[in-house]
């Protein structure tokens, strides 16, 4: 199956994928789940289509309401799936489901022949300029064959956006399918005008050791369970940084540490209140009690002491 699962950072406060040349087909592509798809090649594997399937069955079984469209919005802070460090999309629906979230959002969009049209366009504008964007002519015309040769492909699913929303920040995740990627890699240089269109996918370029160094120390703070919203983590991230908080990517810290208090520190810290307030029930302190000793509320107590 030719899926790769793929995150590209739109920025905290960036309009997330909404000028993307692929979000045009997203609403059609949205009228039908495993419907008949309109393509040159009637015998082409969708593949991400019956990834999209399975991405659906898997998000309900988690208790996940499902909602077909896409998170975004000009003030949200948005953050990227890692899945290096964090798996494929049934990680991050597992990571949805510890945080508590209710809704996820799917959506999906097909490969558009428009878009080979433009890659022709703009390989014919370079080869007219005399440029070729750094390809020589003799090389243009099998690239241009590369190219059409991806009409084909038109009708079928080239991205899988997922989300959820957790504390005011919209997490993301996504899916390409491995033919969409090599075509972007094919015509990515030929768009003259991509910075303006919005049409391509920048490289979001992060420093994985600096996120994991910062993640882990924000996670590891004795305060950080207890703030529960973004603004609170990031004035904890502000303290423990000092000076350095304007040089770092708050937006992918925050998320990689709150994976890494859910999946690592939390349930080592559930299991050590556990034992601890099952000792002081035996001494005979009642749930009251045992709750002002450990800093937790009452119903946390309950809820730690056998049944």
């Amino acid at each position: 199956m030719e899926v790769s699962c793929c995150c590209y950072a739109q920025g905290q406060s960036s309009k997330v994928d909404s000028d993307r040349s692929l979000l045009k087909g997203r609403n059609r592509a949205a009228e039908t789940l495993g419907g008949n798809v309109t393509r040159k090649d009637a015998k082409s594997v969708d593949a991400l289509l019956e990834v999209t399937g399975a991405i659906v069955k898997a998000a309900k079984g988690h208790g996940l309401v499902v909602f077909y469209g896409w998170a975004h919005g000009t003030s949200q802070k948005t953050v990227d799936w890692n899945e290096d460090h964090g798996g494929d999309w049934e990680r991050f629906l597992d990571c949805a489901k510890a945080v508590g979230a209710k809704l996820v959002y799917v959506n999906w969009a097909p490969f558009e022949e428009f878009q080979v049209d433009e890659a022709v366009e703009h390989l014919e504008k370079s080869i007219g300029a005399g440029s070729a964007v750094g390809i020589e002519k003799a090389d243009s015309v099998a690239s241009r064959r590369e190219i059409e040769a991806y009409r084909d492909k038109v009708g079928v699913t080239a991205v899988i956006d997922l989300a959820f929303v957790h504390e005011d920040i919209v997490h993301i995740h996504q899916c390409f399918a491995d033919w969409f990627q090599a075509f972007e890699e094919l015509t990515g240089g030929l768009e003259e005008d991509s910075d303006e269109s919005g049409d391509s996918f920048p490289e979001h370029v992060v420093d994985k050791a600096l996120v994991k160094k910062w993640a882990s120390e924000l996670a590891s703070h004795a305060k950080f369970g207890a703030a529960r919203t973004g603004d609170q983590r990031e004035f904890l991230l502000e303290k423990i940084a000092g000076g350095e908080i304007d040089t770092l990517p708050i937006g992918d810290i925050l998320a990689r540490a709150d994976s890494i208090y859910q999946f690592e520190i939390k349930p080592k810290e559930d299991e050590r209140l556990c034992i601890e307030a099952g000792r002081l029930r035996e001494q005979g302190l009642n749930l009251s009690a045992i709750a002002m000793k450990l800093g937790i509320s009452k119903d946390r107590v309950s809820g730690l002491l056998p049944r």
